[in-house]
């Protein structure tokens, strides 16, 4: 329900009023009345209004005096004006007010009744929108950690997807996970599912995941984490979904948010689209030896990468029937790189790193063999990289990003570009540089916008978007205002 003020100096008029809006939308209360500004400003200093219709014309305090408090203390109070035919002056003058529309006396309900479902659409969209960035304030920060007592309104549930392996190594907008999330319309299908005002998409921690808030009782929530994972499962890429237990506060968004990113780093499974719920964790026993070390010894002491290659590949293909997670994979892949660096006489490789990069730049098992082969030959100092090879094959994918800003850039096509597979190029560009090669490509494409947005008045925020590689001008738009505190459209105009 919302709440109404209807202020007129005139009995009869005002109790018309009352009547017609009770009979036209019972979603609108009338919760108090008054006969003039004055009256109507103590009401409006004492209890919030979602909406206030007043007349102009009142004694003591006229209209104009509701409409300029309205405006300065309560932004988000929706205020319609009561106007006869002779007064459209009034009307003019109550524009500067932002009042949303008005009404001409006497009142003609069919009038009444479109202009009220109107506001009925513009308060529901703002109160959603309202909510949505409370959500987003509680799911990253800790605003709201004291407001123990600030409920949500209803019964609800987080929804933590993460596309691909969890992102291990923080933020990079360039794993196979964080594309998704750009194609893959997950609003669209959320509202497939249920109605969109029970639900809100944020976004994750990193690129590669995504945050649904369902509102709902458990029964909406065990019906919607079924569809939604048999939609989301269908894609290339692995999708883990971890399901939270009832929230009912905002204060408990931000530690439930922090409980699921911990649950799903313990419990996703490499390579395989997975279900869990919080409520009733699986007890998975770490399993740090699931491959066969004296085989792998054999193998080692050829002190043949061709050997070492085999036996490593068999491995992993033998882990791909026994559905382990993401920490175990790791933690026997870890042991397995220490066996082989132990054993090769000569070695340039940081095992901890490089492996990370593997594993979150892989989504299945093939993926994964392709960057472990590279690591396993620089073991061996095969295929190794010496330091001045690697300064100057950095400045090469410098170069070619600042000479193709406007193309898709990613792990893959400068795999494809450089010989070297995807984790690879990760590692030796942060090592040489500080940066994540992902902030290096968004930087560079940053510096060009802002450079066209002020050499060419001509071009429009979303021409500049695709010429730095945006195709989407909304998304550009976000990353830009993320970048440089300002939006596209102002920067262009404030020249700054």
């Amino acid at each position: 329900m919302y709440k109404v003020l209807v202020v007129e100096d005139e009995p009869p008029i005002l109790r018309g009023i009352c009547n017609a809006i009770k009979q036209v939308n019972p979603n609108f209360e009338i919760t108090s009345t008054a006969y003039n500004g004055q009256d109507a400003v103590e009401l409006l200093k004492k209890s919030s209004y979602d909406l206030v219709i007043t007349d102009i014309n009142m004694p003591i305090n006229d209209g104009f005096y509701i409409l300029e408090y309205i405006t300065k203390n309560c932004p988000s109070t929706i205020s319609v004006i009561l106007t006869g035919y002779q007064e459209f002056d009034y009307a003019k003058k109550a524009i500067q007010y932002k009042v949303y529309d008005y009404l001409v006396k006497p009142i003609n309900k069919q009038v009444l009744e479109k202009l009220l479902n109107s506001i009925d659409n513009h308060l529901k969209t703002q109160k959603r929108e309202n909510k949505r960035e409370k959500l987003i304030s509680s799911v990253h920060t800790n605003t709201y950690i004291d407001k123990v007592n600030e409920a949500l309104g209803e019964n609800c549930y987080m929804f933590l997807l993460c596309a691909g392996s969890f992102p291990v190594t923080g933020y990079d907008s360039m794993t196979p996970g964080s594309s998704i999330w750009k194609t893959y319309n997950l609003e669209s299908i959320s509202k497939n599912i249920i109605n969109e005002n029970f639900s809100w998409i944020i976004n994750g921690k990193t690129p590669s995941e995504q945050i649904i808030i369902l509102a709902g009782n458990s029964k909406t929530c065990n019906t919607f984490s079924k569809s939604l994972f048999n939609m989301v499962s269908q894609q290339k890429i692995p999708i883990t979904i971890v399901v939270s237990e009832q929230i009912n506060n905002y204060s408990q968004i931000y530690p439930t948010h922090n409980l699921l990113r911990d649950f799903m780093y313990q419990n996703i499974i490499f390579g395989k689209s997975s279900l869990l719920f919080f409520k009733n964790p699986k007890n998975t026993k770490s399993n740090n030896n699931i491959f066969d070390e004296q085989k792998l010894n054999i193998s080692l002491n050829y002190n043949s990468v061709t050997k070492t290659r085999t036996a490593v590949s068999n491995i992993i293909k033998s882990f791909n029937n026994k559905h382990i997670t993401q920490q175990d994979l790791k933690n026997n892949l870890r042991k397995i790189l220490y066996l082989i660096n132990s054993s090769s006489k000569d070695n340039t490789i940081n095992i901890e790193s490089s492996l990370n990069e593997v594993i979150v730049n892989s989504f299945n098992y093939d993926s994964l063999l392709e960057g472990m082969d590279v690591l396993i030959k620089n073991c061996y100092n095969k295929t190794a990289i010496y330091s001045s090879d690697k300064k100057i094959l950095v400045e090469d994918i410098k170069k070619y990003i600042d000479n193709h800003l406007s193309e898709t850039i990613s792990n893959q096509i400068l795999s494809k570009i450089f010989g070297l597979v995807p984790s690879y190029i990760s590692t030796i560009f942060k090592s040489h540089t500080d940066t994540i090669l992902s902030e290096y490509i968004i930087n560079k494409r940053i510096e060009k916008a802002k450079k066209l947005l002020l050499s060419d008045t001509n071009l429009l925020a979303k021409d500049v978007a695709k010429l730095v590689g945006y195709n989407d001008p909304l998304y550009f738009s976000k990353v830009f205002k993320k970048r440089t505190g300002i939006y596209p459209s102002k920067y262009k105009n404030k020249q700054y």
